[in-house]
């Protein structure tokens, strides 16, 4: 809860069947890599712990770290290690097919792809027509916070997440590392 005065928290969307799918596979490297230190198997923990950290993290940079966060002055597109900042009066248009697009002032089109993809409708449903399809209710919600934003004439910013860039390659570096030692 934000306390009064303060911006409130800006909203996340991310896939939900990708955050489902990520902690799946973090458990399974997890219980590998206990299971491994359990029987004393040192040489695989130290040849496969690195590969599994390398793994969870490409997941998570590739299942939940890239999103699409809804702030009050603009909209933040994480798209695996790069990071966009559009202030919302730079957003022309909002697009669902079949991924969440951006259409900017510029001309250019940004692709969000950590954006939700859309709930399937049964077709079973008697009022399957009466509500909204998961498309229309994820460019509703950024619709409403388009309108609720406060005008900004900042520029777009686009940027490499770098913090996220140096732990790839500090696990990548020591995977390489951990694998000379157990191989040679």
């Amino acid at each position: 809860m934000s306390s009064s005065g303060s911006e409130p928290r800006p909203r996340v969307l991310r896939a939900g069947s990708s955050q489902v799918a990520f902690w799946i596979a973090v458990a399974l490297v997890v219980f590998f890599t206990a299971d491994a230190v359990v029987r004393g198997a040192w040489d695989v923990v130290l040849s496969w712990g690195a590969a599994g950290a390398l793994i969870v993290w490409a997941l998570w940079l590739v299942q939940y770290h890239s999103c699409v966060r809804l702030e009050p002055s603009r909209i933040v597109v994480q798209n695996l290690l790069r990071r966009h900042e559009v202030p919302w009066g730079r957003v022309e248009g909002i697009v669902a097919r079949p991924q969440v697009a951006l259409e900017l002032a510029d001309g250019r089109r940004l692709v969000c792809w950590g954006a939700p993809f859309p709930r399937r409708q049964s077709p079973r449903s008697a009022d399957a027509d009466a509500r909204p399809s998961g498309h229309d209710e994820i460019v509703d919600a950024l619709e409403h916070a388009r309108a609720e934003s406060a005008p900004s004439d900042a520029p777009v910013r686009s940027s490499w997440d770098l913090r996220a860039l140096v732990i790839g390659v500090a696990l990548l570096v020591l995977t390489v590392a951990a694998t000379a030692l157990t191989v040679g």
